[in-house]
């Protein structure tokens, strides 16, 4: 085909109509596919025409208790000591002190089959029931022991004392109330081996006594025995 005839056809589409400009209904560059005029396009954002698939729940923190391997400790009954254990005890915080004859028979030891002591023929263990005999028994060693103990300690000079040592015999509550409260403190501690200081009411029980058997007796050595008496019987004393 001659050049000629090819422009005379390209001329005649042109005339025709065939080719026509594109209108405005047509999409632009760069529109969705589909999106025909008039339509709601949609909204911008990175969720824009997607309905969300999980709804958003705050988080919320809740508090838990602190973890242990160990197991939650369990109550333990008390028992006493040895018999023993308690001569050693009671001889120690008297300052050398025992409960027996002057001749040094052991006030103890006729007891010992019926207080639970092991002969190693009969028995081989010691029982550390607190049985009426022991508390008996404990009871008449401490109302022997501390009355001699206080007859020795109020001749000494108080550095070289046992239990006397933050007061004078002569001294009550109402005229010395921070020595008498030191030294129920001191004992305290030396026969329990609990610490209260001066102003604890844990205290208050003690110095009760004090006074009260002072007032009974009108005498600070009946008081002073008194205690005594009630710590080494107390089961702070003789428990374990």
């Amino acid at each position: 085909m001659s050049r000629i005839s090819i422009f005379s056809l390209l001329l005649g589409f042109s005339l025709c109509g065939c080719a026509t400009e594109p209108s405005s209904d047509s999409k632009a560059p760069g529109a969705l596919p589909g999106l025909q005029q008039g339509a709601v396009e949609p909204e911008e954002g990175p969720n824009s025409g997607v309905a969300p698939l999980y709804e958003e729940v705050p988080v919320t923190k809740k508090e838990v208790g602190s973890a242990s391997t160990l197991p939650p400790p369990s109550p333990r009954t008390r028992v006493r000591m040895h018999i023993d254990q308690l001569q050693n005890s009671i001889k120690e915080v008297t300052g050398g002190l025992e409960w027996a004859s002057k001749n040094g028979t052991n006030y103890w030891k006729p007891h010992y089959l019926p207080l639970g002591v092991p002969d190693y023929v009969t028995a081989v263990n010691e029982v550390f029931e607190t049985t009426l005999l022991y508390d008996k028994l404990l009871g008449d060693a401490a109302r022997d022991i501390c009355p001699i103990l206080l007859t020795k300690d109020s001749a000494l000079p108080m550095a070289e004392r046992v239990f006397l040592t933050e007061v004078e015999l002569s001294h009550t509550l109402e005229s010395h109330p921070n020595e008498i409260e030191a030294n129920l403190s001191y004992l305290t501690l030396r026969y329990h081996g609990r610490y209260m200081p001066n102003g604890d009411p844990k205290l208050t029980p003690w110095k009760t006594l004090f006074s009260k058997a002072h007032a009974a007796a009108e005498s600070t050595e009946t008081a002073w025995t008194a205690v005594c008496v009630a710590l080494l019987t107390h089961p702070e004393f003789s428990g374990r």
